[in-house]
């Protein structure tokens, strides 16, 4: 008996010394913080962006001292940084990381085995979550970006004015619900 017991028990060790493999949940911290970095680094391209799309004809350079002039440097920070940095860390973070487990369930192997065409239509089916988790933090952010009159204190004050005036749905998902 006792031998069994000392074999068991290094059995145990060993295995509890072993790398486990790494589970999805394992990988959203870090696909978590790589897509935080990004958003900040990337929100005055975003800003530029945006001012471009909703006035056609005006240049990158324009719609920065323009945005500049109307909001000054801390308009970076105050017109849609926290609807942006959401927006687009969820976005990345679902996306990156339902990729994956979308794979294993759709295919029954996992995205290190699986072809290029499974690998895609997988991406492509973990992007309906990321739209709908995404649309209505991109409403809000544009509409704080676009906001020349400064009607909005934050993200809070914009999803109340979009459901207010044009309901939940038709509000947060502008675009996606035909209004």
């Amino acid at each position: 008996r006792r031998a069994t017991r000392t074999l068991s028990n290094s059995r145990d060790f060993y295995l509890s010394t072993m790398p486990r493999k790494a589970t999805p949940l394992d990988t959203l911290p870090p696909i978590t913080g790589g897509a935080v970095v990004t958003s900040i680094v990337m929100y005055p391209v975003d800003v530029v962006r945006a001012i471009c799309m909703s006035n056609p004809g005006t240049g990158a350079g324009a719609a920065l001292s323009g945005f500049i002039q109307t909001h000054g440097y801390a308009g970076f920070l105050k017109q849609g940084l926290v609807a942006e940095v959401t927006r687009a860390s969820f976005s990345r973070m679902v996306k990156f990381w339902m990729q994956p487990i979308v794979h294993t369930n759709l295919f029954g192997k996992p995205e290190s085995k699986g072809t290029p065409i499974s690998k895609g239509l997988a991406g492509a089916l973990a992007t309906i979550p990321e739209v709908i988790v995404i649309s209505p933090l991109e409403n809000m952010k544009l509409a704080e970006q676009l906001d020349k009159d400064k009607r909005f204190n934050g993200p809070g004050s914009v999803a109340s004015h979009l459901v207010k005036t044009r309901g939940v749905i038709g509000g947060l998902y502008i675009g996606y619900a035909g209004c």
